[in-house]
């Protein structure tokens, strides 16, 4: 039988755990703190907006593109509005969380 071990996958998935495991840390101890609300600087950040509301009932604020909806009401169907990012490739890739977050389709909703 072939061993299946994928050692790179381990690490990638030991990374991520170990980097979920970190992060709710934080929210946690910053929590403790008596903290208002939580914010981070980068767009990425979204990925983890979810987990950081699991944990805390403070507003979370950890990406930039968490503005999407109120930015969207502020224009009609027919305006467009522009993402600027420096990593196109990465932000596309994000769509799936950005739907689930706001029931917003990209793929149709091309504003």
């Amino acid at each position: 039988m072939k061993d299946t071990y994928d050692s790179a996958a381990c690490v990638c998935y030991c990374s991520l755990a170990l980097i979920h495991y970190r992060f709710v840390e934080a929210v946690l101890w910053l929590d403790s703190k008596g903290v208002s609300g939580i914010s981070g600087d980068c767009g990425f950040m979204m990925y983890f907006q979810d987990l950081a509301r699991q944990h805390t009932n403070k507003p979370v604020f950890l990406s930039s593109l968490i503005q999407m909806p109120a930015i969207m009401a502020a224009y009609s169907r027919q305006e467009r509005i522009a993402i600027f990012t420096a990593n196109s490739k990465d932000l596309l890739r994000m769509w799936d969380v950005i739907k689930k977050q706001w029931d917003i389709d990209v793929s149709r909703d091309k504003r």
